[in-house]
């Protein structure tokens, strides 16, 4: 069965506004966090992942780095694309597996997030089902519990490395096995671009 989901890095403006926008209509608009809240100065640091169904902007996650692991978070579907498969699977566990699949690139293999206690069966299933509850680490958040989730993965093969080469390291995030801009051009231009 073919997805129709697509998921990528939020690469541009445009992108990265969309999962914004997103996030807004959740968290803010449905939920009613405070903008304070959720708009806390990380997005400027943080990898931001956008879904789409048919090409229409339906989620986004933003995920940020420490030193041995990652950290999920602002998990936003907008309503009308919950609860549904578009392919083999819904838009939350394409953009978690999307995301692990990203960060073992980049060489992470402990990934943790925060989930509410109603969602700790949901984030189970995700990220290839590592993601297991933290419960002695339970706290409260806006009249919510929410439990502290961690899972751990092998390295993968493909990670990348100082040996992946400098070529491959400039490359776009998420687009590290696609010919990049100094690839692209010729040796001339190349040593001109260097040279200015």
């Amino acid at each position: 069965m073919t997805s129709q989901i697509s998921v990528s890095v939020a690469k541009s403006f445009d992108e990265l506004v969309q999962a914004i926008a997103i996030r807004s209509a959740v968290y803010v608009g449905e939920n009613g966090w405070s903008f304070s809240e959720e708009w806390d100065g990380n997005d400027f640091t943080s990898t931001h992942f956008l879904a789409r169904v048919l090409g229409e902007p339906s989620g986004s996650l933003r995920v940020r780095y420490f030193q041995d692991f990652v950290k999920f978070e602002r998990l936003a579907i907008l309503p009308q694309y919950r609860q549904k498969r578009y392919g083999a699977k819904g838009v939350a566990f394409a953009l978690v597996d999307a995301a692990t699949d990203f960060c073992l690139k980049k060489g992470f293999t402990r990934f943790y997030g925060h989930a509410l206690k109603d969602l700790v069966a949901f984030w189970s299933k995700c990220g290839r089902g590592v993601m297991k509850p933290m419960t002695d680490q339970e706290f409260e958040c806006n009249g919510k519990i929410v439990v502290p989730m961690l899972g751990e993965l092998a390295r993968t093969p493909d990670s990348l490395t100082l040996e992946s080469g400098h070529l491959v390291l400039v490359r776009p995030e998420g687009h590290w096995d696609e010919a990049g801009y100094w690839e692209r051009l010729s040796p001339d231009e190349a040593a001109a671009g260097i040279q200015d």
